[in-house]
Order: C-alpha cells, then structure tokens, then sequence
C-alpha cells in the first residue's frame, strides 16, 4: 500500500469518525438543541457567503483549466479535464507560469478554498452547539489537503516567473 494511499484512507476514516461522534454527541445533549433555534437565523447569511465563495471558486476553476488549454465539452468532457489537470499539476504549473489566465485562476481557486474553509469553521462555532465541534475535522482536512498540493504548485509558479 503506497503512502498516499494509506493516507487516504485514514483521512476517511478519521472523517467518518469524527462525524459520527459528533452526531452521537448531539443526540446525548438533545436538551442543549433549544439552543439552535436563536442559531438558525443565522444560517440564510452563512449560506449566501458560502454560496458567493463557491461561485468564485468555479469560476476560477474553470479559468484554470481553460488556461491550461484544456478544452472541454459537457459535464463528462469537464470531469476529465479535471481528473488531468490534478494529475498533471506540477508539470502545468511549470508550463503555465507565463500564462495569466491560469495564474490567476489558480491563486483566485487558492483563496476561495481558504474563505470556504474559514466561512465553514464560522459557521460550525456560530450555528451549531458545542456538542458537534467534531464536524470541524471535515474542514480543516480538507483545507490541509488542499494547501499540500497547492502550495508546492503556487511557489514553482513563483519561482519559475521569477526565473524568467
């Protein structure tokens, strides 16, 4: 089993793990659920910003890709575009250092992932009760694997326009 394979699947199971607690620990303090009824006019503005962040964050992606010169047709066309340009980020990122369209896609991408992550992390402290704090597991994973493949792209890209 190879270690980024491992690491998935306990990145997984970690998730499962801490989403089931934090269901469990919610229906223990059900008394405390009074609570979310004061929360939950909070959430129409917690979902607009996420909704706003998500726009932002297609958008992008699709700048991305299109700056890659990856051309795509329909929903399955863009699937693997997708699953190409994961695949092949460091070596487009090199390729792509000079090309504006993907630079900016790709660092607009950057930093609607990390308003997603944080508006999530608002969200979860704001709305829910202190018994399911373990749904914040989901975010901050996600965020650190999306800084481990990002950065590394963000700082050849850097350094390959600086080079140039």
């Amino acid at each position: 089993m190879t270690e980024s394979n491992w690491l998935e699947k306990a990145t997984k199971k970690f998730m499962y793990l801490s989403f089931a607690i934090s269901v469990v620990l919610t229906i223990y303090n059900w008394s405390s659920m009074g609570d979310i009824k004061d929360r939950i006019m909070r959430v129409p503005v917690m979902l607009v910003a996420l909704l706003a962040s998500e726009a932002i964050f297609i958008s992008a992606l699709a700048m991305t890709v299109i700056g890659a010169g990856y051309s795509f047709r329909g929903l399955r066309g863009w699937f693997s575009g997708l699953r190409y340009f994961r695949k092949n980020l460091k070596q487009l990122a090199g390729q792509m250092s000079g090309n504006r369209m993907f630079r900016l896609g790709f660092n607009l991408q950057f930093y609607s992932a990390i308003t997603t992550f944080l508006l999530l992390i608002v969200g979860i402290l704001w709305v829910f009760p202190p018994s399911a704090r373990g749904l914040l597991a989901i975010p901050i994973i996600d965020t650190i694997a999306t800084c481990a493949w990002r950065i590394p792209a963000m700082l050849r890209i850097r350094a390959l326009k600086e080079a140039s």
